[in-house]
């Protein structure tokens, strides 16, 4: 209490009646003071609730946001797959109806035709440059379309199974598989052969 006031109240009501009032002021300055703490407490609770309101919101919000692009990376992923897997399937598809015109004749069969198409085969090539991260599997496929003159059967059925060999690694089918040379490719089946129904199944190796 300010002692001018104090000194005041002594002079008019005395030490009992000061002491009273000084009990009073003090009482009421603590209430006060009290209030205004549990006031504040009261905002800090509340501000302190908000914001972890808003931090919860806001961590939710992140993880629904990575969850969606996580998401989507996948789904990018996935769809890149599957067109290349398409693209690795089509070329081996191209490639076996081009060997089957390639080969004339082997070991006496001649060999099942396939219908070529050059038009599919450009866009298959296309599709495998625009989805093969590995090069080998253009060059492997361009090494079976393309051979070099001269070329003898052996090394076309290893220039297959390269390729063959490329595709798996390119989709995550991995890469360590033997695969023969001799008998790389169908020439001709006896269901196949017309004139030799009565003989039993068998694969004649791609050589001539």
């Amino acid at each position: 209490m300010d002692p001018v006031i104090l000194e005041e109240l002594l002079k008019q009501y005395g030490w009992t009646s000061a002491a009273v009032a000084f009990a009073v002021s003090f009482v009421l300055t603590a209430v006060f003071n009290l209030g205004i703490f549990y006031v504040n407490q009261q905002i800090q609770r509340q501000r302190e609730e908000k914001l972890e309101r808003l931090r919860t919101d806001l961590e939710k919000e992140l993880a629904e946001f990575k969850a969606r692009e996580i998401k989507e990376i996948e789904n990018i992923q996935q769809t890149r797959w599957e067109l290349k897997y398409q693209a690795c399937l089509d070329a081996l598809k191209i490639v076996d109806a081009f060997l089957s015109h390639w080969f004339e004749d082997v070991n006496g069969d001649t060999p099942v035709r396939q219908p070529a198409n050059t038009v599919k085969a450009r866009e298959c090539y296309s599709r495998l440059v625009l989805t093969c991260k590995n090069p080998e599997v253009t060059e492997a496929f361009l090494k079976v379309m393309f051979p070099e003159p001269g070329a003898d059967n052996v090394e076309i059925t290893d220039n297959l199974n390269a390729l063959r060999i490329a595709i798996r690694e390119e989709l995550g089918f991995g890469r360590k598989i033997e695969l023969s040379t001799e008998v790389a490719w169908f020439v001709r089946l006896v269901g196949d052969n017309q004139e030799n129904t009565d003989q039993q199944e068998r694969l004649a190796p791609a050589y001539r």
